[in-house]
């Protein structure tokens, strides 16, 4: 009820909840890739080996950082911007 309610109120700031639950959604994306990359055993690295590890290390710090720099030619983000970017990745 409250949200038909909320719906038909001419002077409902939509945009203003528009833009909130969308930076709430990539928060919540970004925190979700941390906890599932912080619950990762470290017996199961070793599993994999040296190159897999050196794999992993190229994926991180090289491939990852290249590719956003690379895919946000022309943006307006900021040096920052990028590195969270690639680090959340």
């Amino acid at each position: 009820v409250l949200g038909v309610a909320l719906a038909n109120w001419p002077k409902f700031p939509r945009d203003t909840i528009l833009e909130f639950n969308e930076s709430l959604t990539i928060l919540l994306v970004s925190v979700l890739f941390i906890i599932l990359a912080a619950r990762v055993e470290l017996e199961s690295l070793l599993q994999v080996g040296f190159a897999g590890l050196v794999l992993l290390a190229i994926v991180m710090f090289i491939a990852r950082p290249l590719s956003v720099w690379a895919s946000s030619i022309g943006s307006n983000l900021k040096t920052n911007e990028k590195l969270m970017i690639s680090w959340i990745g």
